[in-house]
């Protein structure tokens, strides 16, 4: 997955210091020996010492070093405000039009407004609202949902959004994010979900609701289109490794069938190696309901 399971453990961040960063005079004062031994490298010119920490967090505070004008947006932002970014994610930092490239670095380069930039641990960072609207322009559509999505409740709530958009108007991207933003939903609880019902909305099942509650039958249904009962339950590959799960989804499915509903169920195999009959099956519930 783009991003992993929110249900499960998140990896620990760095703590949200000053980085120790060294670059410039500070780097070349450094022996060979030195340099070898006790930093490791984060970029051309830029290092940090061994013992740090070294994920995204702390190389995003160490890049901020090496540009104290940039601002860290994109999943360096999101790193720094505490969420989760894809393991593969590179420090992202927007600068002055006129800076090079680096390895290992996401270099942007567009106008930040004042007011959305704030300051964590002596480095500029986009706010939460302008770091999501980031992730909505620049990420495949479906990543930018789930990205979104993952940010309601960890480092923003997706309420705050409509407060942006106006803001939004003639800005790069804005009618892309504004689309995202349309499609994400505060009740998505996986990354898989979403990308289930993204899908099955593109075929044209757009009555759909995630995490639908059924208080008379003491359950909740991944997706479900409450007036036909049809209901579709994504299970992941974890989830068969609790034979405990296995048997109260069992019940749990029994129960609707016996309640009259339609049930599918879609494994990760299902979804990106049989998409057709996945679509099929849907549409015969569909068929049958009516």
């Amino acid at each position: 997955m783009y991003i992993e399971d929110p249900k499960r453990p998140w990896p620990r961040h760095s703590p949200l210091i000053p980085s120790p960063a060294l670059h410039g005079p500070a780097l070349d004062r450094l022996t060979r020996a030195e340099r070898r031994d006790q930093y490791r490298s984060i970029t051309t010119g830029l290092v940090l010492p061994v013992d740090h920490p070294d994920d995204l967090r702390a190389r995003s505070l160490a890049l901020s070093k090496l540009y104290p004008d940039g601002v860290l947006c994109g999943w360096s932002a999101v790193a720094v405000h505490g969420g989760q970014a894809p393991r593969d994610a590179a420090p992202e930092i927007c600068v002055g039009p006129s800076m090079r490239r680096r390895a290992g670095v996401t270099i942007r380069r567009y106008p930040i407004p004042p007011d959305a930039v704030t300051v964590k641990a002596d480095a500029a960072v986009t706010t939460p609202l302008w770091t999501v609207f980031d992730l909505a322009r620049f990420l495949q559509f479906e990543d930018a949902v789930i990205a979104v999505e993952f940010a309601h409740g960890h480092y923003l709530r997706l309420e705050d959004v409509p407060d942006m958009l106006p803001s939004l108007s003639g800005r790069w991207g804005a009618a892309r994010a504004r689309r995202v933003f349309a499609a994400a939903s505060m009740d998505s609880e996986s990354p898989m979900e979403t990308r289930l019902r993204l899908t099955l909305y593109d075929a044209g099942f757009t009555d759909l609701v995630p995490q639908v509650r059924l208080p008379e039958l003491r359950c909740r249904i991944d997706l479900a289109d409450v007036a036909r009962k049809i209901a579709i339950e994504y299970d992941g590959d974890g989830h068969f490794d609790s034979p405990a799960q296995i048997r109260h989804d069992t019940e749990r499915r029994n129960g609707l069938i016996a309640a009259g509903w339609t049930v599918i169920v879609v494994t990760k195999h299902l979804y990106y190696k049989n998409r057709n009959e996945l679509l099929r099956l849907v549409r015969q519930a569909y068929a049958t309901a009516r």
